[in-house]
C-alpha cells in the first residue's frame, strides 16, 4: 500500500530520497521497480514484483497516482490544527494527515480532501487529445528527455508537491477530533477552489498519460531490439 504514495511535507517544495515522508518503498521507488520488471531486470527490495503483467498494471496505476498532488505532498498538523513544518524524526505532537484523508469538510463517507482530489473531473476529451499529441511530440519538455528514470520520477513527485502547496496553503483547520478510526481535522471547502482544482487535475491527467506513453515506448522499443542469439 505504501507504494502508492509518499508523505512529503508540502513546504519542502521538492522530493529527496532522504527527507521526511520519502522512503525506499514509496511511489517514486515503486515506479523504478515496476520498470525494472518490464525491462527484465532484478528488483531491489522491498519490492517483490514477479510478473510483467503485474508490473505493467502497477506502472499505469502509479503514473496516475504520482501526478495526484495529495499522493505525494502532505500537510502536518498539531492538535490545535496549526500547520507545522516537520523534520525527521517526526516530533511528538505533530501528526501526518495521510495525504488529506484525515481532513474533513463534511460528514459523508467521501467528504475528505483526498477523496475530493481522487474524483476525476469532467473533461473535454477531444481537446485533451489534441493537447496530448502536441505534448507527446515535444516529449513533455526538452530537459526531461535527457533525464534518467530516477530523475524523472523525482521531478514528477516534485511537481505534485508544488501543486499540493497551492491546495494546502490557503486552508485553515479546526482542532483535532479523536474518533474511532483515528484523528480528523475539519476545514471549510470553498466553492471558489473548484476552478483551480479542475485546472490542476486536467494538467495532471494530461501529463500522466503522455509520460506513461513515452515511458512505455522506450521500454518496449528497447525490448524489441534485444533479439535472442
Amino acid at each position: 500500500k505504501h507504494a502508492h504514495f509518499a508523505d512529503v511535507p508540502y513546504q519542502a517544495g521538492q522530493y529527496k530520497n532522504t527527507q521526511l515522508g520519502a522512503s525506499e518503498g514509496d511511489i517514486v521507488h515503486a515506479i523504478l521497480a515496476a520498470v525494472s520488471v518490464l525491462r527484465g531486470e532484478k528488483v531491489k527490495p522491498p519490492f517483490q514484483l514477479l510478473q510483467q503483467k503485474e508490473a505493467l498494471a502497477l506502472l499505469v496505476h502509479l503514473l496516475g497516482d504520482v501526478h495526484q498532488p495529495l499522493h505525494v505532498g502532505a500537510v502536518y498538523l498539531d492538535e490545535a490544527g496549526q500547520v507545522k513544518v516537520p523534520t525527521a524524526p517526526l516530533a511528538h505532537g505533530i501528526f501526518s494527515t495521510f495525504g488529506g484523508n484525515q481532513l474533513r469538510f463534511g460528514a459523508g463517507a467521501q467528504d475528505d480532501l483526498h477523496s475530493l482530489w481522487d474524483t476525476a473531473p469532467r473533461l473535454d476529451f477531444a481537446a485533451l487529445q489534441v493537447r496530448a499529441r502536441s505534448l507527446f511530440a515535444a516529449g513533455v519538455s526538452p530537459s526531461e528527455a535527457h533525464m534518467s528514470l530516477e530523475q524523472k520520477s523525482q521531478l514528477w513527485a516534485q511537481e505534485s508537491i508544488l501543486s499540493a502547496q497551492k491546495i494546502y496553503a490557503p486552508l485553515h483547520f479546526s482542532p483535532m477530533e479523536k474518533q474511532e478510526h483515528g484523528a480528523i481535522w475539519n476545514f471549510v471547502l470553498d466553492p471558489k477552489d473548484a476552478a483551480q482544482r479542475q485546472h490542476i487535475q486536467e494538467q495532471a491527467i494530461l501529463h500522466a498519460g503522455v509520460r506513461l506513453a513515452l515511458l512505455l515506448r522506450v521500454i518496449f522499443e528497447s525490448a524489441a531490439q534485444v533479439k535472442p542469439s
